[in-house]
């Protein structure tokens, strides 16, 4: 549609702007401390879109849907999986508060305090497959990569499937309290910021 019917695309995102703000102002009349918005902008290989066209197409509805957050003083978080590298920046400048999932430490090391990272305990393979302990092992490591200095809030890479075992669910969130507390301890992130699972 981008390509072939460009004017169709725009009175179809403007219909589902239209919902989605009604939505999120729903949400926060009710009491909403966070406003997320979802849809994948990626696969694994690249951005569904370059960012010429993701400029043109998505950048003003999702500045606009930012805008929603910023006027109620609320945070906006955005959701996409896998590579966004390519539009990462356009992201960023749309004033969103917080990137899930994503690498951690690649997007600290390059933006620092402009966004936050969530999530990161892998959903896959980690929640559903693991053991309690291997899971907290996991945790401690990516606190210790991600957390110091702020910008970071621990949680599954995506959801909490029907796959995640509980017993691995509940370590995540009690390794997390535990560890996750500011200041992050010198020695786990001596111990772990240079650990690869």
């Amino acid at each position: 549609m981008y390509y072939r019917y460009p004017r169709y695309a725009y009175i179809l995102a403007d219909k589902i702007f239209e919902y989605k703000s009604r939505v999120m102002e729903n949400a926060l009349k009710i009491g909403a401390d966070v406003l997320l918005s979802g849809d994948d902008y990626a696969d694994e290989k690249n951005s569904f879109l370059s960012p010429r066209m993701f400029k043109n197409f998505i950048y003003s509805y999702l500045k606009k849907t930012v805008d929603i957050a910023k006027k109620n003083n609320r945070l906006f978080i955005k959701h996409t999986d896998e590579r966004i590298w390519s539009i990462l920046d356009l992201i960023i400048d749309t004033g969103t508060d917080g990137l899930h999932p994503i690498e951690p430490a690649a997007v600290k090391r390059k933006y620092g305090g402009k966004i936050c990272v969530i999530g990161n305990i892998d959903c896959t393979i980690v929640l559903p497959l693991l053991s309690p302990k291997e899971v907290e092992e996991v945790v401690k490591e990516t606190i210790a990569k991600v957390a110091p200095n702020g910008g970071y809030i621990l949680s599954s890479s995506n959801s909490i499937h029907p796959g995640v075992k509980p017993e691995n669910f509940k370590k995540m969130v009690e390794a997390a309290r535990k560890y996750g507390v500011y200041p992050i301890e010198k020695k786990l992130i001596e111990k772990y910021s240079k650990k690869f699972l």
